[in-house]
């Protein structure tokens, strides 16, 4: 099977401008990734062009465009609130193009620290989470985690791929904020990478070897919450339909561990951004039986999405009991 085509497209922003995209949507995809170039090169530097289409070996759609500064052949990077305008209208697009798709959002470097702040002043319709490639967490040289703060306002799982030699994310910084983050963070460490996701030549490896792994991890990341986990759910929804008594039983059986919970907070997430409450309300009430603190996360994010409009919350819950 050949590579899908890449599809040219017009983004508009706002009525004076607008700028370029390029979707490759391989059949059947699992997710779309609306991808955000860095500070230093655009939508079809190779690196970028690479990842979308590994990702299309893998299922998954992308969706990548230029900020405005790069479409208008300038060097200095855009205002937060134009960069933030451009993710924006990047996220309406492979929406509209895509309507029956999550959608991931997020980028390199630059690329994606504008969608999560774009996400964490105002979530963004139909993103069920974000992915990082590289978040530039402080200036070279200058360790922080100041460019951290808004992680904490994000209420959708969040992906950081992170090279062990990144002089913009120091690796004890980048673990101990995924770890502030809690169940919403998944920190995948690249060994020998630099932010650029070089390895130097003396381990052995090649930046062919860690596209790949980068592109496996996010495709596990992705795939597996929002593609594999609708037959797990389903699966454990008859066995709790089984079993009402016994949670000790359906304790041990269904709760798979760290990663399954992770899955499971996920599955809510997307339910609650596409408008299906029950199974929301299904996740929801595993993650009674697995782990009551997760469970609590959840439901108050699906009060605040409104994924139960017409009846109470906790009655929609109780109900899947």
């Amino acid at each position: 099977m050949g590579q899908p085509a890449e599809t040219p497209l017009t983004i508009r922003i706002s009525a004076t401008q607008v700028v370029s995209a390029l979707l490759i949507v391989p059949p059947a995809p699992v997710a779309c990734y609306v991808m955000a170039h860095g500070a230093g090169a655009g939508m079809i530097h190779p690196f970028m062009s690479a990842f979308a289409h590994g990702l299309a070996d893998r299922h998954i759609a992308t969706l990548r465009y230029q900020f405005p500064f790069i479409e208008n052949g300038s060097k200095r990077p855009d205002s937060p609130a134009l960069a933030h305008a451009t993710v924006r209208a990047a996220v309406a697009e492979a929406a509209h193009r895509l309507p029956s798709v999550p959608l991931i959002a997020g980028g390199k470097s630059f690329g994606g620290r504008m969608a999560s702040q774009a996400q964490a002043e105002e979530a963004m319709p139909k993103v069920a989470g974000l992915a990082f490639v590289g978040f530039p967490l402080h200036p070279a040289g200058k360790p922080s985690t100041d460019r951290a703060a808004h992680l904490s306002d994000i209420e959708i799982p969040m992906l950081f791929l992170q090279g062990t030699r990144d002089a913009l994310a120091d690796l004890a910084l980048a673990t101990a904020t995924a770890a502030v983050l809690g169940g919403k963070a998944t920190l995948k460490i690249i060994e020998g990478a630099d932010h650029s996701f070089h390895v130097l030549a003396r381990p052995g490896r090649t930046d062919t070897e860690v596209m790949a792994e980068m592109l496996d991890a996010f495709a596990v990341d992705v795939e597996e919450p929002y593609s594999h986990y609708a037959a797990v759910a389903r699966a454990g929804n008859a066995q709790l339909d089984a079993e009402r008594a016994g949670r000790a039983t359906r304790r041990r059986d269904i709760g798979e561990g760290v990663m399954f919970k992770k899955a499971l907070y996920r599955y809510v997430c997307l339910s609650a951004h596409l408008g299906e409450p029950a199974d929301a309300a299904r996740a929801i009430a595993q993650l009674l039986v697995i782990d009551p603190k997760s469970r609590a996360k959840a439901l108050q994010m699906a009060k605040r999405k409104g994924v139960f409009p017409a009846r109470d919350t906790e009655t929609a819950c109780a109900m899947t009991m």
